[in-house]
């Protein structure tokens, strides 16, 4: 079973090189996916484009170098993991609430 998918794609023309990158992020849970996307998508820059649909974030990335690519994918997946954690610690603290 797919969880998580990358697919990064390199377009080299004459002019430019665009690099384009596709990342889907499945949860357990519509929530979960809810709340970490919520957290993140307000930091898409003009070159950035996050959806949460259900329980998937699809978050496509393009820019103009490879080492500008790994420092933003870098950069997003650093701030999904922080977002992940706080919602797993506050998970935990309201079942110990019950």
């Amino acid at each position: 079973e797919e969880y998580n998918k990358t697919i990064i794609k390199i377009r080299n023309d004459k002019k430019t090189m665009k690099i384009n990158c596709n990342l889907k992020l499945t949860y357990d849970t519509e929530k979960q996916a809810k709340q970490v996307f919520e957290s993140v998508h307000i930091d898409d820059a003009s070159f950035m484009n996050s959806t949460q649909q259900k329980n998937i974030i699809n978050t496509t990335i393009q820019t103009k170098s490879v080492p500008s690519m790994l420092h933003t994918v870098d950069d997003f997946l650093s701030c999904i993991h922080v977002a992940e954690n706080i919602i797993t610690k506050n998970s935990s603290t309201q079942k110990n609430k019950k």
